[in-house]
């Protein structure tokens, strides 16, 4: 055997792990952990994956099929969460559409970054624009939406018509001058 040849080594196969890891155990605790954590961040499936160390979505929507209990606990917390942030997201919108007065920090530093001052007050702030104009279009979608239709009747297949014989006039003429 050449020297630069490695020995091969059969490695031990009965005591590598085989098939799909052991699934934890989904205690009443834990999905009441998730529950909250759910309620409090309105995580994404997959950030909600990585928190609680579960391999990926599909074990997870996988497990909420298998165990019907857990998985509407899940989705009930999922909805609650939503709504919720639906509910601050109108409110920040409602608030951005009417403008109004909002506090202000203002910090002073010194030389070596160190904070020596810090006031607070308040400023005055006009409604956003665009915030106005998406509610607008939602609200009222007849009323305020980009898109025009326009109703051609039908004069359009009557100009259509007159489009395609101009059209054989001048293919004919074409042709005429050709021969």
């Amino acid at each position: 055997m050449a020297p630069f040849k490695k020995k091969l080594v059969k490695k031990n196969i009965s005591k590598r792990k085989r098939g799909r890891p052991a699934e934890p155990l989904l205690t009443p605790a834990l999905v009441e952990l998730m529950r909250r954590y759910i309620l409090q961040n309105n995580p994404t499936m997959t950030l909600l994956c990585k928190t609680f160390g579960i391999e990926s979505r599909n074990t997870l929507y996988r497990w909420m099929k298998e165990n019907a209990e857990f998985g509407a606990v899940i989705q009930e917390a999922r909805e609650i969460s939503e709504k919720a942030w639906a509910e601050e997201t109108r409110e920040s919108l409602r608030k951005l559409t009417k403008g109004g007065r909002r506090k202000k920090t203002i910090r002073e530093y010194d030389e070596n970054g160190k904070m020596v001052a810090e006031k607070v007050t308040r400023e005055s702030f006009l409604p956003d624009e665009r915030a106005c104009e998406f509610v607008l279009k939602n609200l009222e979608p007849e009323r305020w939406r980009d898109k025009v239709e326009h109703d051609v009747g039908p004069q359009f297949g009557a100009l259509v018509d007159r489009l395609n014989n101009a059209l054989k006039r001048t293919a004919n003429a074409g042709s005429g001058e050709k021969s």
